[in-house]
């Protein structure tokens, strides 16, 4: 139990009717209509990078490159990266990043999101190098 989370172990079973019945009871299971051709649209359209840096002396957010340009090797181990691949944001933490670059990642990776994608929940996740 964490942070009033409780946790509720089911055996594994197909006639376990209280763990269907949390999910409105047992039926099919409902056709996906995204298709791979979906996923590669979306990852095409968003698929943009962006640098969270104070090498300055300010912090700097900055757009890096676009589509097939975003790539590894345009990562920089002294930064904060945020990868957006249309269907998730990727905050990307170098292992030589600030404190402050640390620290500010998920706030600007929610700015981000709050600007380019208002109205729809995107999952963030963290990559630590």
């Amino acid at each position: 139990q964490r942070s009033g989370a409780h946790i509720y172990p089911i055996e594994e079973s197909d006639s376990d009717e209280e763990f269907w019945d949390y999910f409105g009871g047992k039926g099919d299971i409902a056709g996906d209509d995204f298709t791979r051709s979906d996923a590669d649209a979306a990852k095409e359209a968003g698929n943009e990078l962006y640098q969270l840096s104070d090498s300055t002396g300010e912090l700097v957010f900055e757009f890096i490159a676009k589509g097939k340009e975003v790539t590894m090797d345009k990562l920089d181990s002294d930064d904060v990266f945020i990868v957006d691949v249309g269907y998730s944001l990727f905050v990307w933490i170098g292992s030589g990043a600030s404190a402050l670059e640390k620290k500010s990642g998920m706030r600007f990776a929610q700015m981000y999101l709050d600007r380019n994608y208002e109205g729809i929940a995107l999952p963030i996740c963290v990559v630590r190098e």
